[in-house]
């Protein structure tokens, strides 16, 4: 289990999604589009062990993903283009 989790829940097609982060995010942001609140959380979960949870108009979860899922390798470029 992540030790951090990310929850994208819609609000309405005016207002787009809101994106919580218990533990990283001060306070909750809003987002006029579902991929933007995605690639946000890729980008300040990318160093932890975290998961983003989807959730539908009833507030379940419609679809799971990991941030640095097990066997996941990042490179950095710098190192590998020294090498």
């Amino acid at each position: 289990m992540p030790r951090f989790v990310f929850q994208i829940r819609p609000l309405s097609l005016e207002e787009g999604v809101e994106l919580l982060g218990d533990g990283v995010l001060p306070h909750p942001l809003r987002y006029r589009l579902l991929h933007d609140a995605v690639i946000y959380s890729f980008l300040v979960g990318r160093d932890l062990d975290a998961e983003i949870k989807i959730l539908d108009c009833e507030g379940k979860v419609a679809d799971l993903i990991p941030i640095n899922p097990p066997g996941f390798v990042a490179w950095d470029l710098q190192e590998r283009n020294a090498a």
